[in-house]
């Protein structure tokens, strides 16, 4: 992604990998329909390791935290969409 706008006026960057302020939010659902398919894996084969990996990414919503103010940015409908922020009360 690149840049990260909070709408509290601050500026990020995702670049970093792994990146301290991305966080992948799984429904519980969708987590047991990832754990499923990992396990079908033959780890043997070449790129298991990624396979499992995308069967969880694939399934969660990514969200961020500013590091600034602590905003926490939710993208639901997708990274290319405006995130969705809730601030610590």
């Amino acid at each position: 992604m690149g840049t990260i706008h909070c709408p509290g006026g601050h500026t990020f960057s995702d670049g970093e990998i792994p990146c301290p302020y991305e966080y992948q939010l799984l429904s519980e659902p969708h987590l047991m329909a990832a754990l499923d398919e990992v396990e079908k894996l033959d780890w043997k084969a070449e790129y298991a390791g990624h396979k499992a990996d995308w069967a969880i990414r694939s399934r969660s919503i990514i969200a961020y935290r500013c590091p600034h103010c602590e905003r926490m940015l939710i993208f639901e409908d997708g990274i290319d969409k405006p995130a969705t922020s809730y601030r610590r009360e």
